[in-house]
């Protein structure tokens, strides 16, 4: 089944997004890794004023060098606050931005290719008040985030003391701190990547809604081994124009409309898809217990979605936990 031109412009829109994105937790890894560097030179100089000696956690922790590496953490952390706070509030607003002219252009485009002289209404791109709609914080969302960088003290601090005790040497042990520091980065990059996503959606939902022609809407889903089975099942659904659309953290499924007086957007769905694959790619995308389990006749396809709720992330598709299937 040959692609429409409304979803080329779909799956163009989102790969231009994803790779904006990709672009943007790179630049986010660079600078995390100078923040360990910098506080590098203060661990290993901790651990070399232990040396072999074996100090218990309440003896680490009265250590003057233990707190100057303390503050010198949180000093950095806060730091790097300020910055995912100024690329998520800023990547927000140009990702709703895409979504809105993705949108536009997607309608432009079911129009053309039915030879119609359509007209529709357009939701201007700068629009102070649909913006401050889709940009509103939520409040769960954002203590979530501010809950990550105390996080990465804690896992970071354990693993110190941990490897102190187990005696590792310097390296090691640092180490295995910056490991656990790693813990609360990355949920930072989740959460900034998924606000920019949802506020990606939301604005193409917000032109979609305003338009005056839109019906409806469909799940597009992302077609690679990054692509989730629950998306991947889920795409193709057909949803109300009013409807809410969810989706997970780090979601990257599209929106495609439905425009009265056009025909509507078909292609290959996900499921037909994913069954046009080879058993290896197949099993990777499903995972082993899975795989084994569907090929097996123990569940079928459409019985691994299922729909989530979390009072931090909302409602989601997610995959339907094993034991429950079999």
């Amino acid at each position: 089944m040959s692609k429409s031109a409304v979803v080329e412009i779909a799956e163009l829109f989102r790969k231009a997004l994803d790779a904006k994105l990709s672009l943007q937790m790179l630049e986010m890894g660079q600078r995390w890794i100078e923040l360990q560097n910098k506080i590098d030179a203060n661990v290993i100089a901790l651990l070399a004023e232990i040396g072999d000696s074996k100090p218990n956690p309440a003896q680490i922790r009265e250590m003057q060098r233990w707190a100057e590496m303390r503050e010198q953490v949180h000093a950095e952390l806060s730091k790097y606050q300020d910055y995912v706070g100024s690329v998520i509030d800023n990547g927000k607003e140009d990702s709703a931005k895409l979504g809105i002219q993705s949108a536009k252009e997607t309608l432009s485009a079911a129009f053309s290719s039915a030879g119609i002289m359509g007209s529709f209404n357009i939701v201007p791109i700068d629009s102070v008040e649909a913006l401050s709609a889709i940009l509103a914080k939520g409040a769960p969302l954002q203590n979530l985030l501010a809950a990550a960088f105390p996080e990465s003290w804690v896992h970071m601090s354990s693993a110190l003391i941990e490897g102190i005790g187990l005696g590792l040497g310097p390296r090691e042990t640092a180490k295995r701190a910056f490991e656990g520091m790693n813990y609360g980065f990355d949920r930072i990059l989740t959460i900034t990547r998924t606000e920019q996503l949802r506020a990606y959606r939301n604005g193409s939902i917000l032109q979609y809604r305003e338009s005056g022609v839109v019906t409806g809407f469909k799940r597009l889903s992302a077609r690679d081994d990054r692509t989730c089975m629950a998306c991947l099942i889920s795409d193709g659904e057909r949803y109300n124009v009013a409807d809410e659309f969810a989706d997970h953290p780090n979601g990257r499924c599209a929106i495609v409309p439905i425009v009265a007086g056009v025909d509507e957007p078909e292609w290959e769905n996900g499921t037909d898809w994913f069954l046009s694959q080879d058993p290896d790619k197949q099993r990777a995308m499903m995972g082993k217990n899975y795989y084994e389990a569907w090929k097996d006749g123990a569940f079928e396809l459409n019985d691994l979605r299922r729909t989530a709720h979390s009072d931090i992330w909302g409602d989601s598709p997610q995959i339907a936990p094993l034991k429950e299937l079999v």
